[in-house]
């Protein structure tokens, strides 16, 4: 049983370039499994499900296989209901995150580095769910432009990802006679007077919350935390696969007052 037309124009409709993300590893074009929920909701209507059909562990990789179930219903051309279930399965797998060992010298590591044990085994096994709901999906026709390489949404996701961050995108190329494309030169920045440089880093130690400076992602921002008395990292990047953490600065202790000697008492 085929789907219908109207169904199918909901579930393969193309996500925009602010509705994807990128990898910050392997840098490949993706949605959120969010998403995918979202469009599975509004195409089925909340007619659909997922199981979990097998479930197993290969080193330190977890696999998952995911069935989806759609129910869906339509009204044919003598205005009769007509209703149907079509199942869709999908592989997805994710690596087991570990804790780090903090000692400075420890003999396990050099054998096992991976003695601390995993952070969250439970949300590494929740990915390979997600991971597996969203390639059964695929078979539905959600999200299927992404796995076109030529596809123009790669080059606008990233645009659109380097100008949320405020970064320069790469220069512009135009193409000369036998030069082959060669880059426009950007104009000279003016430099700044040196009261302008020592003011820079204060506005951004006041105002302006960094990028992880591993991998480029947002940062979660615990300044006024810090200033209630927390004693967590001030910064701390929102990848969970990336450990960039940023600590308040310790303050230096003032110098020791000598003490007079008519207060010592002998």
């Amino acid at each position: 049983m085929t789907i219908p037309f109207e169904i199918r124009e909901v579930l393969e409709k193309r996500f925009e370039p602010g509705e994807c993300s990128i990898h910050p590893y392997h840098k490949w074009t993706y949605v959120e499994g969010h998403r995918v929920i979202h469009r599975l909701n509004d195409a089925f209507e909340g007619g659909w499900s997922h199981t979990i059909i097998n479930r197993w562990r290969e080193g330190d990789t977890l696999m998952v296989t995911v069935r989806v179930t759609a129910d869906m219903f339509w009204m044919n051309e003598h205005g009769m209901r007509e209703e149907t279930t079509v199942s869709h399965e999908g592989f997805g797998s994710a690596d087991v995150k570990f804790r780090k060992c903090k000692a400075r010298t420890c003999e396990i590591c050099p054998t096992n580095p991976n003695h601390m044990g995993p952070v969250d085994i439970g949300g590494d096994w929740k990915a390979a769910a997600t991971d597996g709901l969203k390639k059964a999906s695929t078979h539905f026709g959600v999200a299927l432009h992404l796995y076109d390489a030529a596809d123009a949404i790669h080059h606008d996701t990233r645009e659109d990802h380097h100008r949320r961050k405020g970064e320069r995108m790469t220069p512009n190329f135009n193409t000369s006679i036998g030069g082959g494309p060669t880059p426009q030169r950007q104009p000279a920045l003016p430099a700044q007077s040196p009261p302008q440089q020592q003011q820079a880093p204060q506005q951004q130690a006041a105002g302006d919350i960094p990028q992880c400076e591993k991998c480029g992602s947002d940062v979660w921002n615990n300044r006024e935390k810090c200033a209630g008395g927390w004693r967590g990292p001030v910064f701390k990047c929102k990848d969970r696969a990336c450990d960039w953490v940023k600590w308040k600065e310790k303050a230096e202790a003032p110098p020791a007052q000598p003490i007079p000697l008519d207060e010592i008492p002998f």
